[in-house]
C-alpha cells in the first residue's frame, strides 16, 4: 500500500514505530487531526484553518495579550535569533491563551505559580514558560505597566540529567544499527566532532568546508567558530559533490527542516539499543559528547569554547563535570600507585638491608 499524499496547507505527518499521526501545524501551534480516510477530517481541518484566516481585532492596551503584541514589535525582540524568535513566538503564543485578555496588572505571583505547577508533568516545558513569561514581565516593568514583575525568579522544577553523553559503545552500537545509511553515518560524525547544535549543523554548506576548517556563524547568539576537521571526518567531507549546498541533506536531497532532522535523529538512535546503546539518545548528547572529549584531552575552557561556541564558562564546566571527576581519579589513582611502589621499594630495601647485616 502507497503513503498516503496530502496536499493541504499546514497539514504535518509524524510516522514512528509504524503509526501514523497528522497534525496542523502553524506559528507555533500543534492541532492534532484524524485521519485523512477518516470522514471528519476535511471538517476538523477547515475549522482550525478558518481560525487563522479571520483576522483578530488589535487588543485592548494594558491586557497581556497587548503585552505580547508589543514585545514582539519591539528592539529587545528583534535583536534575537532566528531560533530565539520561533521558540519565544511558541510560547508567547500559548501564553496569550492562558492569559489573553487579563490586565497586567492583574496577574499575581500565585497565578504564575500555579501556571508552573500545572505543567509540574513536563518540568523542561514548565521551566521555560516561566523564563518567556518572566521576560514578558520585565518588559511590562520598562514599559510602566507594573512596578514588580510577580514571575521573578521562580524556583525552576527539576528536570533531571538532560540530554545523555553518548559514550563509545552507544556510537559503536549506532554504527553497526546503521552501517548500510551513509546520511545517519555522517550525521553522528558531524555531530561528535564538530560538537555543534542540530540547528547549526543541518545549515551547514559544504562551500564551509575548506580543506582545514569548517566555518559556523551559529544560530544561537551568532557565535562565530571554525572547527579544524577530525581526521576521521575530513576524508567524507573531501568527498561530498562540490555542487551539493547543504553537508545534510534529506534521503530526497532537500534541506531539513528541525522537527525532521530531530525524528529522524531519533529513529536512527533507537534502532541502536539493540546494539547495546543506551535508550533516549539525542543529537544534542554529542555536543556533550564532544565537550567531554575536549576537557578530557586536556583543553582548557577557552580552546573548548573556539570550537563549541559556547560563550561562558559554567556551561562548559557542567558539561565537563564527569570529565574532571574521570581526570581526578586517574590522577588520585596515580598518586596511589607511586605511593605503594615507593613504600614496596622501601619494604624491599629494609629487607635487604636486614639480611645483608645478618650475614
Amino acid at each position: 500500500m502507497g503513503t498516503l499524499v496530502i496536499k493541504l496547507p499546514y497539514v504535518f505527518r509524524v510516522e514512528r514505530n509504524n503509526r501514523v499521526w497528522f497534525f496542523y501545524r502553524r506559528s507555533g501551534k500543534y492541532y492534532r487531526l484524524p485521519s485523512p480516510t477518516d470522514s471528519s477530517f476535511k471538517a476538523e481541518y477547515d475549522n482550525i484553518h478558518r481560525s487563522f484566516e479571520v483576522a483578530r481585532a488589535p487588543s485592548v492596551s494594558g491586557t497581556f495579550a497587548r503585552l505580547v503584541e508589543d514585545y514582539k514589535g519591539s528592539a529587545d525582540f528583534s535583536e534575537k535569533s532566528p531560533k530565539t524568535k520561533k521558540d519565544y513566538r511558541r510560547y508567547m503564543d500559548a501564553l496569550v491563551v492562558a492569559f489573553g485578555d487579563i490586565s497586567v496588572r492583574a496577574i499575581t505571583r500565585k497565578g504564575v505559580m500555579a501556571l508552573r505547577d500545572s505543567l509540574k508533568g513536563k518540568p523542561r516545558t514548565a521551566n521555560y514558560y516561566m523564563q518567556v513569561l518572566r521576560l514578558l514581565l520585565n518588559f511590562a516593568v520598562d514599559q510602566d505597566l507594573i512596578k514588580v514583575n510577580p514571575a521573578a525568579r521562580p524556583k525552576r522544577l527539576k528536570t533531571g540529567p538532560g540530554h545523555k553523553t553518548w559514550r563509545e559503545e552507544d556510537i559503536a552500537g549506532y554504527r553497526e544499527a546503521n552501517k548500510d545509511d551513509p546520511r545517519a553515518l555522517l550525521a553522528l560524525d558531524i555531530g561528535q566532532y564538530t560538537g555543534q547544535r542540530e540547528g547549526d549543523c543541518i545549515t551547514m554548506t559544504v562551500k564551509a568546508w575548506d580543506g582545514q576548517f569548517i566555518e559556523v556563524t551559529q544560530n544561537k547568539g551568532g557565535e562565530r567558530v571554525w572547527i579544524p576537521s577530525h581526521p576521521k571526518l575530513k576524508p567524507t567531507l573531501d568527498a561530498l559533490p562540490k555542487d551539493r549546498l547543504l553537508i545534510l541533506v534529506t534521503k530526497t536531497g532537500r534541506a531539513y527542516k528541525e522537527d525532521f532532522f530531530r525524528h529522524e535523529f531519533r529513529s536512527w538512535a533507537d534502532k541502536a539499543v539493540q546494539y547495546g546503546a543506551q535508550p533516549g539518545l539525542t543529537f544534542h548528547g554529542l555536543r556533550k559528547t564532544a565537550t567531554v572529549r575536549l576537557l578530557e584531552a586536556g583543553c582548557s575552557h577557552a580552546q573548548v569554547k573556539a570550537i563549541t561556541g559556547h560563550r561562558g564558562d559554567a556551561t562548559v564546566s557542567y558539561y565537563g563535570k564527569d570529565a574532571s571527576k574521570k581526570v581526578l581519579s586517574l590522577q588520585a589513582m596515580a598518586k596511589l600507585n607511586a605511593a605503594e611502589r615507593k613504600q614496596a621499594k622501601l619494604i624491599t630495601g629494609k629487607a635487604k638491608s636486614d639480611n645483608s647485616g645478618s650475614s
